[in-house]
């Protein structure tokens, strides 16, 4: 998931303090999702790139593992899907840092263009900045013969968020979450999270994406596929590291690689 533009988006939008220790799903119809860097301009200033930072190729896990903070977890060769290259491309997305501070002017704005009083902006809430903290994550994208990517592995620390500012952090998350023009939905799922400190929600498109809870490596995780069947993904968090398998290929395939991870 990390190593697509969707992806590195989601990464941009969470609502609160937190570090990202496990993981909810939040349904969302693509139809009604948006904006997010336009929304986020109009109730204030964005800083950083939302949609992310190209990675750079690494020669070694050696390397990548420098780059990331921690020993690279590889796969089993004997666990890859066949017609695979073992050897893989790595690539590394440099640590970032996105900061979104509020301006009441504009969130006046933004309520009375949806039928609210310019007055409902809480004090305090003026000048806070919510600032996430990106990892730095190794991609190990495993190729066909033909050079078309089958299989990436992402790895990378827990993302971390934090808000600075005279306003508590549950003061801004209901604020948030309280703003006209937010899909129902999505508000009563991110609502519904009760340990949002240390959870990351996950967008998952609704009409194309299934999902259940899974086991790898005895900890807590998400199995996703493709309504289509041709895609699957797994992602899990053990030891304040964040693990995700994706490809075009079914759920059995990818939980092999993934459990396959030493």
């Amino acid at each position: 998931m990390v190593a697509t533009p969707a992806g590195r988006s989601a990464a941009g939008s969470f609502l609160a303090q937190f570090r990202s220790q496990r993981f909810a799903v939040v349904t969302f119809d693509p139809s009604q999702a948006g904006d997010l860097a336009a929304t986020l301009r109009q109730l204030g200033t964005v800083q950083g790139d939302l949609q992310g930072i190209e990675p750079d190729p690494v020669a070694t896990p050696a390397a990548a593992g420098r780059l990331v903070g921690f020993p690279l977890s590889l796969p089993d060769e004997a666990a890859l899907p066949s017609g695979v290259d073992p050897r893989p491309r790595i690539e590394v997305s440099p640590t970032r840092q996105l900061r979104f501070t509020l301006d009441a002017a504009k969130v006046g704005r933004y309520l009375e263009a949806h039928g609210r009083a310019a007055t409902d902006v809480p004090a305090g809430l003026d000048g806070a900045t919510l600032v996430a903290n990106v990892p730095a994550a190794a991609l190990l994208e495993y190729v066909a013969a033909d050079g078309s990517p089958r299989l990436v592995v992402g790895q990378s620390r827990e993302l971390t968020a934090s808000v600075q500012g005279a306003v508590t952090l549950e003061a801004l998350r209901e604020f948030l979450l309280g703003l006209p023009g937010l899909p129902p939905q999505t508000v009563r799922q991110l609502r519904a999270i009760g340990d949002w400190r240390d959870t990351l929600p996950l967008p998952v498109p609704a009409d194309r994406i299934d999902w259940r809870s899974t086991t790898i490596h005895g900890v807590q995780g998400l199995l996703l596929g493709e309504r289509n069947g041709l895609g699957s993904a797994v992602i899990w968090q053990r030891d304040g590291r964040i693990y995700g398998v994706a490809g075009l290929l079914r759920q059995a395939p990818i939980r092999r690689v993934a459990e396959s991870l030493r």
